[in-house]
Parts: C-alpha cells; structure tokens; sequence
C-alpha cells in the first residue's frame, strides 16, 4: 500500500501530451518534450520519488506566457488524483527565432551570387531553442542553415544524436556567405 511514483511520473507524461493536443490551437505551433525520467532505487521496491526534465518550445509568446500555469494544474491534479505530491519547476528558455525580413531577403541575395539560385531552399521553420533568438530581439538578423549533411563523410544522423557528424568544407561557404552578407550590409 502506498504511492509509486514511477506509476505516476508515467501518467504525468501522458498528461502533459494533452496539453499540446487539447489546451493550445492547432494552429500555433508547441512541442513539449519530457526528455528524462528517474525515479526508484531497487527493482523490487516501490519508487518514493521521481523525477522528470523536458523542454518547451514554441514561436508564440502568448503559447509561452501560458504554458507554465497550464502544466501546473496539469502536473498538480494528475499527482493528487495519485494520492502524490508533486511541484514543477519551470525555467522559461530562449524565446522563439523568427528572421527580421530584410535580413532574410539580403541573405537570400548573397547566397544567390554566391552558389546559385539551387542553393536556395524553402523551410517552414523549426522549434529548435536556438540563443540566437535572443540577439534578435535587440537587433535585427538571419539565423540561416548551411547544410553539413554528407554520406561520403560519414555526417547523416541529426544534431543531438551520439552518432552527429560535421561535414566541415560546409564551414567555409558559411564564412563566404557570412562576408557576403557583410559586404552587401555595408554596402546599402
């Protein structure tokens, strides 16, 4: 007889998927993320505590303002419907990385005289936390991406894999664009 708190920390991380799929609309983009879970220290003994970390991660700062007293009562009626006790700690990250449009377009510009119109490519955006956004919020900028994926170098797997790789002759086409840029900048 008692609580375990493995039993509930598991529940909590289904609980807090609703708040994605039930509490925010569909049309502005949030991932919550429960990236580790501890708890217990036998096999044969019922947890006493539990741990759990994540991350949030959204571009709208009204979706970020909210979350935090959402997943409170998400994470304090789930513990309680357990007979458990439980308090969140919530460390608000980097704010959402949106370019400044005539940053973007000059970086388009100098990409194109650089490497041709095929090096171009569309992207809807990520909710990477990135501390480039916090720069942009003081200045206006281009965060752009460079690509470093490459079979023949053995760099396929993603950022935050075990296995990332860096093809690194992508580092200096990202230092000519990052001149080019400079050069056309100054040159407005």
């Amino acid at each position: 007889k008692g609580v375990d708190a493995i039993v509930v920390a598991a529940e909590l991380v289904n609980v807090i998927q609703t708040l994605v799929s039930r509490d925010i609309s569909p049309f502005e983009p949030l991932v919550v993320t429960v990236g580790e879970i501890h708890g217990g220290e036998a096999r044969n003994i019922m947890a006493g505590s539990a741990y759990l970390t994540g991350t949030v991660r959204t571009w709208s700062e009204k979706s970020r303002k909210m979350v935090p007293e959402h997943l409170e009562h998400l994470i304090k009626r789930t513990a309680k419907a357990f007979g458990a006790k439980a308090k969140l700690t919530y460390e608000e990250g980097n704010a959402g990385l949106s370019n400044d449009k005539a940053s973007a377009a000059r970086a388009e510009r100098a990409v194109v005289k650089l490497f041709g119109e095929e090096a171009l490519s569309d992207y809807e955006g990520t909710l990477a936390g990135e501390d480039f956004a916090e720069y942009l919020k003081i200045v206006p900028g281009v965060f752009a991406f460079v690509g470093c994926r490459n079979p023949k170098v053995g760099a396929v797997h993603p950022q935050h894999s075990c296995f990332y790789r860096v093809d690194e002759s992508v580092l200096v086409r990202g230092a000519e664009l990052a001149a080019q840029y400079a050069v056309d900048f100054l040159a407005e």
